[in-house]
This record gives structure tokens, C-alpha cells and sequence, in this order.
């Protein structure tokens, strides 16, 4: 209701159409061991996990995947080669989050838990919201949550609130005139100092700096 423009990727590939030894037999022999890559090319679809990836590393797949498409629609000479240069890329940047991921051994029901929560962190960031109160929502001990949600997400529970608040703030700059002072109190910062601060250390830019771009 929005009305943001929503675009969803398929990307359907044969694990051959990569060529493995371009990116190193060690690690893909890890991530053909893994869980994601089961996720990557299922045989029993309804029991599979999911990877979901928010925040910076969202908008690095994202590019990722807006590079394959164009490629792919235009079909310019070459342009295989460099969809297959591009999905390396991809599984590379898999193999990174794999790593963060590898020692976890948890329940569905644990990934169940922090799959929530950050549903809820995704509808409430921008509220007053502190690890206690998700935490308690889940039934789990602050800490014992800390360390499960780290382990799953790859990112701590303040970073991941941060990433969510900068990424409104993103859309916010881009789409409308909305005051900078107001945007920082919308997308749930208390004050200006510390938004400015969190905005710079996650884009790169000022929130001016931003909007002008």
C-alpha cells in the first residue's frame, strides 16, 4: 500500500553453470557440505531453510542480482560470461556468510524464534525497542537471544536495528522532502548527533550528502 515499486529475482542456475574451480574446490567442497547449499538446490523443498539477508549485505545481493537481470535482458555480446562472472561473485559473498554461520547447530524452532524477532524488529524499529523487550517476546534470557540472533543473522541485535532505521531513512531521503531533523525521530533515533553519526558509518554519506546524490 506503499506504493513502492516491489521486484522479486528468481535466479535459477545448475551448480556446473559457475564453474566451481574458478572460485577454489576447498571452499566449495565446504559449501556443497553445507546447509545452504541445500537451500540453493533443494531435493525436498518443504524442509529447507532460508537465508535472509537485510541491511548492507542486502544491498550488495541486491546489485548483484539488478547486474544479472540487465545483462540478461539485453543480451549484448558476451553477457553470459559475465552473468557467470557475476554468480561467482554471488556464491563468494554465500561462502562469507556460510563461514559466520558454519558452527551453528540450531533447532528450526531457535531459527523459528529469531525469524520472528526480526519480523517484529522490521515492524517496530522505529519505536522505542531495547534487546529486554525482544528478548522477552521470545521467551529467552537476553543474553542466551544476543548470542542465538549473532549467530543466525550475522549481525548483532543493536547493528541489525541500525541497518533497519538507516535503510527507512534511505527510502525517506530518496522519496521525499521530508525534513532530515524529522526523518531521524521517524525512523526511531532519539537524537540528531547519534543518527547523523549511524547514517555516515553505514552509507558512507551524510544524510545531505545522501539526498543530493
Amino acid at each position: 500500500d506503499s506504493g513502492e515499486k516491489f521486484v522479486t529475482y528468481d535466479l535459477m542456475f545448475s551448480p556446473e553453470f559457475f564453474e566451481a574451480s574458478a572460485i577454489g574446490m576447498g571452499d566449495f567442497e565446504s559449501l556443497k557440505n553445507s546447509f545452504l547449499f541445500y537451500s540453493l538446490f533443494p531435493s525436498d523443498e518443504s524442509s529447507q531453510p532460508e537465508m535472509h539477508v537485510t541491511g548492507g549485505r542486502f544491498s550488495d545481493y541486491g546489485e548483484i542480482f539488478s547486474r544479472i537481470y540487465q545483462e540478461y535482458q539485453r543480451k549484448e555480446r558476451g553477457y553470459i560470461q559475465l552473468i557467470r562472472a557475476y554468480i561467482i561473485s554471488l556464491i563468494i559473498k554465500f561462502f562469507r556468510d556460510v563461514e559466520r554461520m558454519d558452527s551453528v547447530h540450531l533447532s528450526s524452532g531457535k531459527l523459528k524464534t529469531v525469524y520472528s524477532a526480526v519480523a517484529y524488529m522490521q515492524e517496530n524499529f522505529n519505536t522505542k525497542l531495547s534487546v529486554d523487550d525482544i528478548a522477552s517476546r521470545a521467551f529467552l534470557a537476553p543474553d542466551y537471544f544476543r548470542k542465538i540472533f549473532k549467530k543466525v543473522t550475522g549481525h548483532s541485535v543493536t547493528a541489525y536495528m541500525q541497518s533497519l532505521r538507516i535503510d527507512e531513512a534511505c527510502r525517506l531521503l530518496s522519496t521525499t522532502d521530508t525534513p532530515i531533523k524529522d526523518i531521524c525521530f521517524l525512523v526511531g533515533y532519539n537524537d540528531v548527533t547519534t543518527f547523523y553519526q549511524s547514517f555516515k558509518k553505514i552509507t558512507g554519506k551524510t544524510p545531505n550528502e545522501y539526498r543530493k546524490s
